[in-house]
């Protein structure tokens, strides 16, 4: 779910291989009483289709899709994709004069790899700038910016979903594990400060550096999402098909900048460096740290704040609501999907500072009797209407979407 403007937000979804922009509109239906009923209808007012077919185009199909946010503005200026056949794409929107979209594709890896694409996300500088495009597989991650056609590898093992944030003059990069028990957030941080003068400004120059991981789920991670409410105190949460969501509390201390990590360099695919990586503690107890990582604005300290129970099935999707104050006088609202045929909505008290599921969005055994496009078998993910919040998407295991 993006926002196009300040009023204005729009629905992206993939059908094989074909991507849909779609949005609502309010139509009066006429009834039989004295009142017409309003009902909200979506309409598909754009579509994307790509460019490189080859023979085997109609079997291919996009199996991850996300959006390029601007680093400077924070608005959407783009899509990327992926497909089956491990191909990998870019769309650049471009609006000018509240003229129609125009998008370009660009792409990044052509067909050729047999391994479908599991995950993707990525951040672009400006109309025109520069983007970085981070995709997962099930044998590993890698990273493609502009200009360079070779892929920057990240890691050689199994990875389910990524994420890549950037907040103040950082950019940090997620990779979820997707190994059969004890999984890891490995974590890599990008500074602009240790780049040089005349590339500081592009993330083109940008290498990343591996600072460590995080451990705790047992089973495969499924999503990433952060809350930057609080600028200097970002709250990562993570979700996994243990059922089990963490919130990781990031805590930035400003004191004297270092001009360089603080840290060995490991392989983190090898795992003799990773048992000498994991100085970390792997049992529940809240508000240690888990991580230290040293970067130019300072130390940030990463600690589990809480961990939430209330699924019964394997966690899906995580997201933040955009505006909790204004719709349920909270400091932080998070959503949550999951293959136990629910969404919830969690909240923290007041007083106690617990957490807790506030409501329950669909059917506990699903619509029995329903076709198999319904809840029957569990929400695949969410998505939180971006600018007032006052409604959400769930993605059914079937394909339908219920909103």
């Amino acid at each position: 779910w993006i926002s196009e403007d300040s009023k204005t937000s729009s629905v992206v979804y993939s059908s094989h291989g074909i991507i849909n922009i779609c949005q609502s509109f309010e139509a009066c239906l006429s009834s039989d009483g004295p009142i017409d009923v309003e009902e909200t209808v979506w309409s598909v007012v754009e579509t994307l289709r790509t460019s490189s077919c080859g023979e085997s185009s109609t079997k291919r199909i996009i199996t991850a899709i996300c959006s390029l946010l601007c680093t400077s503005t924070g608005a959407i200026m783009g899509l990327a994709s992926g497909f089956s056949d491990g191909t990998v794409n870019v769309w650049r929107r471009k609006r000018e004069n509240n003229q129609k979209d125009e998008w370009t594709e660009q792409i990044l890896q052509a067909s050729g790899s047999s391994l479908p694409i599991t995950d993707m996300d990525g951040i672009i500088e400006g109309e025109d700038g520069n983007f970085m495009v981070v995709v997962a597989t099930s044998k590993g991650a890698f990273l493609l910016t502009t200009g360079d056609p070779d892929k920057y590898v990240l890691a050689k093992f199994a990875v389910n979903t990524v994420n890549l944030q950037h907040f103040r003059n950082q950019t940090i990069l997620l990779l979820g594990t997707a190994a059969p028990r004890n999984n890891k957030i490995h974590i890599f941080w990008f500074d602009r400060n240790h780049i040089n003068e005349d590339e500081a400004t592009s993330i083109k120059s940008m290498k990343p550096v591996h600072v460590g991981y995080l451990v705790g789920h047992e089973d495969w991670l499924t999503d990433f999402a952060w809350d930057l409410s609080t600028d200097s105190n970002p709250i990562l949460a993570s979700g996994s098909q243990d059922a089990r969501i963490r919130l990781w509390d990031f805590k930035t201390t400003h004191g004297e900048k270092v001009t360089t990590y603080i840290r060995e360099e490991v392989d983190i695919n090898n795992e003799e460096d990773n048992e000498f990586d994991a100085a970390i503690d792997q049992d529940d107890d809240e508000g240690e740290a888990r991580l230290e990582i040293f970067h130019s604005e300072g130390v940030t300290r990463v600690m589990l704040e809480t961990l939430l129970y209330g699924h019964e099935e394997a966690i899906t999707s995580v997201e933040w609501h955009p505006q909790p104050q204004a719709l349920y006088k909270k400091d932080r609202i998070l959503l949550s999907s999951s293959m136990d045929r629910t969404i919830l909505i969690w909240s923290s008290s007041d007083e106690s500072g617990i957490w807790s599921p506030l409501t329950r969005v669909g059917a506990a055994g699903g619509i029995l009797g329903g076709s198999i496009g319904s809840t029957l078998l569990g929400f695949l993910g969410l998505a939180v209407e971006p600018l007032s919040g006052d409604s959400l998407l769930g993605h059914a295991y079937g394909g339908a979407l219920h909103s």
